[in-house]
């Protein structure tokens, strides 16, 4: 194999975006050797367009936090911070130099390697949790302590991935790799069997991690991309695929209104105060206390932000001082990215937030891409309940993955192309 620095970028690339399913050290070292492989492509004759805009957008948003230094003493706290986020710089910079390499076969082999690796990533975290399901019954049941079933009973409770990714996040990545997947559908009927079958595992996993959000957010855009192929195809197969999804929807939602799973039929009904203690609340009466007091903490500091050195500090002192004791003693961040944005950044700060979005969402509507569209939007929505730019793997996902394919080729179907 011919080692260039093309070869070297179309192997080092996909393994980055892989690496988001392995622990942290494999994404630093594969961003540490495409960053010295950005260098050697400079020195050999590769030329940085400067006048793209998403790259400093991205770096606008890293710069903007820095304004933490101004605002507290607590270097380190702000530095932590700032560290997840040094990927808004980075990887931008890094794409620019290999902009021309992304094309639209690229983008191929990197949706089928991202694709094929959430698919093995799925098929062991299920028999692991099979296997210690197995084990957990057999040991409960011969102490006749069927009360201690839940994971039993629940089955999605142990698809937590044991704390090795965040069920959330891990949602997001295959929620993202099922949307991708009608790029690389193979055209020899066997292989269509098993790849539809491995849609299928995906699909049943993204139910089994009961990440509701991720879900809701999924079936949306899903819908979305259904009426965008009709109004761009005028095709009677995708009007017929939205109707089914409507009622599959419907009838999927009508069963599931008195499910115990459903956390939003006592929203509005319940006689609580959500400001105070939360034990016994749903997941979505907790976020509506976490919002409730964060927006109080936004009222405090309207225009700068808290700022990161001061925001934990800060956060727990307005739970304790409306009584929120459940969020004090879990010291629960804003659970929205918008809202976490402006806490830590203020004003500015979230006006790059939005620019960046704004900016992917421009760029997919001018080239027409549907695709690009979807996953955007599948991700700003899953913000809503997540503050997904203060982990690591959603930055990385983000400033990878969606941000490679704003400033590349649009991807197409292979029938697109002459043979």
């Amino acid at each position: 194999m011919n080692l260039s620095i093309k070869n070297l970028f179309e192997l080092l690339f996909p393994l980055l975006v892989c690496s988001l399913y392995l622990p942290p050290v494999f994404y630093t070292l594969f961003t540490s050797s495409l960053f010295v492989l950005a260098i050697v492509a400079l020195s050999k004759g590769y030329k940085v367009n400067f006048r793209q805009i998403l790259p400093w957008l991205f770096a606008g948003f890293l710069v903007i936090h820095f304004s933490s230094f101004l605002l507290s003493d607590d270097y380190s706290t702000i530095w932590r911070s700032l560290q997840n986020k040094l990927s808004f710089v980075l990887l931008p910079f890094i794409l620019l130099v290999f902009q021309p390499l992304l094309t639209r076969s690229f983008f191929r082999k990197l949706i089928a390697a991202f694709f094929y690796s959430s698919i093995l990533i799925s098929v062991i975290f299920l028999l692991i949790s099979s296997f210690n399901l197995y084990e957990s019954y057999q040991q409960l049941a011969s102490q006749n302590q069927l009360s201690e079933l839940r994971p039993f009973r629940y089955f999605y409770a142990s698809i937590l991935t044991h704390n090795y990714i965040h069920r959330s996040y891990f949602g997001l990545l295959i929620g993202t790799a099922l949307f991708s997947s009608p790029f690389i559908f193979p055209i020899n009927r066997t292989k269509k069997v098993f790849f539809v079958l491995a849609i299928f595992l995906l699909l049943i996993m993204l139910f089994l991690l009961q990440s509701r959000m991720v879900l809701g957010a999924f079936v949306i855009c899903t819908l979305f991309y259904a009426v965008l192929q009709i109004i761009k195809t005028k095709s009677r197969k995708w009007t017929i695929y939205l109707v089914v999804g409507l009622i599959s929807v419907a009838t999927i939602s009508y069963f599931f209104k008195d499910s115990p799973y459903n956390r939003f039929k006592d929203v509005g009904i319940n006689n609580t105060e959500i400001s105070y203690d939360a034990e016994k609340f749903s997941g979505t009466e907790l976020r509506l206390a976490i919002w409730a007091n964060n927006f109080d903490l936004i009222k405090e500091y309207p225009l700068l932000g808290v700022g990161y050195g001061d925001l934990r500090e800060k956060r727990l002192e307005m739970y304790q001082k409306n009584n929120f004791t459940h969020g004090a003693k879990n010291e629960y961040n804003s659970h929205n990215q918008i809202l976490e944005t402006q806490l830590a950044a203020g004003i500015p700060g979230s006006i790059f937030l939005f620019a960046m979005f704004g900016f992917i969402t421009w760029i997919s509507i001018k080239r027409k891409d549907t695709h690009l569209f979807i996953i955007t939007a599948f991700f700003f929505l899953n913000m809503v309940t997540e503050a997904l730019f203060e982990r690591q793997i959603a930055i990385s996902f983000f400033c990878t993955y969606i941000l490679a394919m704003a400033m590349g080729e649009k991807v197409a179907f292979k029938k697109e192309e002459p043979a």
